[in-house]
């Protein structure tokens, strides 16, 4: 119980620094998937740290789980676990150092560069053969 009490009566600037810190995190993953994901709808959290990619532009409908654990190396959460609204998408956390909140984003857009350009030559070749 003391520690809840000494956490209300001396915990606020604590959690102006953390929310400080969680905006400036939120902040880079904005810039972050603009820069790396053009074509990724970023839909931001509403009261938390958890983040929507949505990834449908890409042509992706159903389960992208695999997508990013086996393709891209990170983990997430599979929009379809977060209702029919978010099939297609990319549940994310970004209340993790800069450092990996980078790498991961970087790493989801390699992948979809590589599950392009794979599409865009089966199309080619499906056309020309």
């Amino acid at each position: 119980m003391e520690a809840t009490i000494a956490a209300y009566d001396d915990g606020r600037d604590w959690l102006g620094a953390l929310v400080t810190h969680l905006q400036g995190h939120r902040d880079l993953l904005v810039d972050l998937v603009s820069g790396n994901l053009s074509r990724v709808q970023f839909i931001p959290p509403q009261g938390t740290y958890l983040d929507f990619l949505d990834l449908r532009d890409y042509g992706i409908r159903g389960s992208v789980q695999s997508l990013p654990q086996s393709e891209a190396g990170v983990a997430g959460t599979d929009g379809r676990r977060c209702g029919k609204d978010f099939r297609g998408g990319f549940r994310v956390n970004h209340a993790t150092p800069a450092t990996v909140l980078t790498e991961t984003v970087q790493r989801i857009g390699r992948v979809l560069e590589d599950r392009e350009g794979r599409e865009g030559r089966e199309g080619r070749e499906g056309r020309e053969g």
